[in-house]
């Protein structure tokens, strides 16, 4: 009798180890496409304001400070027009509209080029190593707590057989 409570525990305990795990899994993906998104949206809005921000009366030439986080650059008629202290003197990526990933300065960033009306091209980048762990964390603060309550489904399944 001992033997047979124990191999249904043990299916039971498996079978929903298995759909738990396949329930993170898809749950863990899911969630990191939409922090990626908007990570993006975020990118985005720097962009915006990086345009707005030269249209009404930021430098024309030079570089400002940013964090070690974010670079950005201003390329008008193939010059460098303003950027970041964290970005290259070279173009961060082609100018071609959308988003990109590109290398410089020893990390991966995932990066944003727009072109304004005037001919302007921004370039807008962000660390994609923080942005992964950024979200990252996010998400599994939401997939930890369904791993841990597999220990108690596992206890109750073993009461439920015994009984």
């Amino acid at each position: 009798m001992n033997s047979i409570r124990a191999s249904l525990v043990a299916m039971l305990v498996a079978a929903f180890s298995l759909v738990s795990f396949l329930a993170a899994l898809n749950g863990y993906r899911a969630s990191m496409a939409q922090a990626e998104a908007l990570l993006d949206t975020q990118l985005e809005h720097a962009s915006d304001m990086l345009r707005v921000g030269i249209a009404h009366g930021a430098p024309a030439v030079g570089t400002l400070a940013t964090g070690d986080d974010f670079a950005f650059q201003a390329w008008r008629a193939g010059q460098l027009r303003l950027a970041s202290i964290s970005a290259p003197e070279t173009q961060i990526n082609a100018l071609e509209s959308g988003f990109h990933y590109a290398n410089f300065g020893g990390y991966r960033w995932r990066t944003l080029t727009r072109q304004a009306t005037d001919g302007t091209w921004f370039i807008v980048a962000e660390r994609a190593d923080l942005r992964h762990m950024l979200a990252e964390r996010v998400v599994l603060e939401s997939v930890v707590p369904l791993l841990l309550w597999l220990p108690v489904s596992a206890a109750l399944v073993w009461i439920l057989g015994g009984w």
